[in-house]
């Protein structure tokens, strides 16, 4: 029987409804299908033993069979239900994503075509930061909440910095001077001032460090575990892709599919390095984009937007390698004081050239290109 969706989220009213018609129809199946289990029972009449009759044999029968219909039903609604819920929160961060990135519009203008091409006006429409907070405050999701910090430090504007002298003054005073600032201006020499500057710097840069080991959010560690995972999945397909697995490869492409599978055994290991790999980088992406584990459909989709697959030429591989490292770099946008404190990106290796038979490894990593060239 499919689980049941977290009642102690927030979900909206009607969903919730839903929900509650969900969790009775999985009592009653429960139930049913425990009456079902349980025997009749003969009775001794007169001190003869009567046996069930037919219709007490079929009750049990009767009673399994709606209670696994029952079950059945409620758990392809639930299913429907979570994918409602996963539309809607995409749906959610689509749009808070799209107030806090600048857009680009581009307006058709009045006047004469040129070559076939009416006259065009670009203009960059800047990030609505109001209308985020609005929808991350009233969406019932809880999307978008990993952005809120990054949204108020662009409502909220930040304080004037205080200028270089006053900041020496304060310090001073902080170590016991006791004169005015005009004192300080005035009285104070350059060179006691720069001295006075250097141990301000140097009070401060300690009080940095101090505060840098500071535990992070709830939000920012589940983003700064994701990225890190993600960012170590990227490594193992650069180190696969660079020691020669092709993946756009009709052959690589069945195995990584095979991979995991009731012929793993018979799959090669670097395509079950691969396999692992684009599923660690997809289920830690889905995970953070969702809230929710990700279903293996979701995997497999996912793979074919961000991962090479059979046909693909050189331009749309590099594009799906760029788009992964984006996302990686978004994700670090969430983790805030977190980002890139795990896995470190490696980035695209160069491909391992086959060492030709009879030679030494070490003499071929020290040829140039034209002597290796003669060996092919």
């Amino acid at each position: 029987m499919a689980d049941m969706i977290n009642l102690a989220g927030g979900l909206p009213p009607e969903i919730l409804q839903q929900q509650q018609q969900l969790n009775r129809q999985q009592q009653m199946a429960q139930l049913l299908m425990q009456q079902g289990l349980q025997q009749p029972q003969g009775q001794m009449v007169s001190g003869r033993y009567v046996a069930p009759s037919f219709f007490q044999n079929v009750l049990p029968l009767a009673q399994m069979y709606a209670g696994t219909k029952i079950s059945e039903k409620g758990d392809k609604r639930a299913l429907e239900l979570a994918e409602q819920l996963r539309k809607g929160r995409s749906e959610a961060e689509e749009r808070i994503i799209r107030n806090i990135t600048p857009q680009t519009q581009v307006t058709e203008m009045a006047g004469p075509a040129f070559q076939g091409q009416m006259p065009t006006a670009t203009q960059t429409i800047q990030p609505n930061y109001q209308e985020a907070l609005r929808e991350i405050r009233t969406n019932p999701y809880g999307a978008g909440k990993e952005y809120l910090p990054s949204i108020l430090k662009n409502i909220i504007p930040e304080p004037v910095k205080p200028t270089t002298d006053i900041q020496n003054y304060e310090f001073a005073r902080s170590q016991g001077y006791k004169g005015s600032l005009n004192d300080f201006k005035n009285q104070v020499s350059p060179i006691e001032k720069e001295r006075l500057a250097l141990d301000r710097e140097k009070f401060e840069f300690d009080k940095s460090q101090k505060g840098a080991g500071k535990d992070l959010t709830e939000s920012q560690g589940k983003a700064s575990a994701f990225q890190s995972q993600m960012v170590s999945a990227s490594n193992a397909v650069n180190t696969l892709e660079a020691q020669g697995f092709d993946p756009t490869s009709f052959r690589s492409q069945t195995a990584v599919k095979l991979a995991g599978g009731i012929a793993n055994p018979a799959v090669p290991v670097v395509a079950q390095q691969y396999k692992q790999a684009q599923d660690q980088w997809s289920e830690a992406y889905l995970r953070f984009k969702t809230g929710a584990a990700a279903t293996e459909p979701e995997v497999v989709r996912n793979n074919r937007t961000f991962f090479p697959v059979f046909g693909d030429k050189p331009e749309q591989i590099a594009q799906k390698a760029a788009a992964r490292e984006q996302a990686e770099r978004d994700i670090g946008i969430a983790a805030g004081r977190g980002a890139n404190l795990g896995a470190q990106a490696i980035g695209q290796q160069p491909k391992v050239s086959k060492v030709p038979k009879g030679v030494d490894p070490k003499v071929w990593n020290v040829m140039t290109p034209e002597e290796k060239a003669l060996f092919k």
